[in-house]
């Protein structure tokens, strides 16, 4: 069920941006539909393929540990020793 939500939720937004779009015939289908693929093969890769998985945990915990100086670095800004 919860992929469902997540095709519906995708189906929604490319109808909505087409139904808004001031220029329907400017729309690049191929570059949308390359978009999408892209979009599909990222996710399969960091969900099912174990070193995904491994690469984007190690990219998550260096992210995290910048947020972790940038927290100490406010801390000293705005609070003081």
């Amino acid at each position: 069920m919860d992929k469902l939500i997540g095709i519906i939720g995708i189906v929604v937004l490319l109808a909505m941006a087409f139904a808004l779009s001031n220029n329907k015939k400017a729309i690049n289908y191929k570059t949308v539909g390359v978009g999408l693929a892209l979009q599909i093969i990222f996710a399969i890769f960091i969900f099912k393929v174990p070193i995904g998985q491994k690469i984007f945990l190690t990219i998550g915990a260096g992210i995290q540990k910048l947020l972790d100086f940038a927290n100490v670095g406010g801390k000293f800004v705005f609070v003081g020793w």
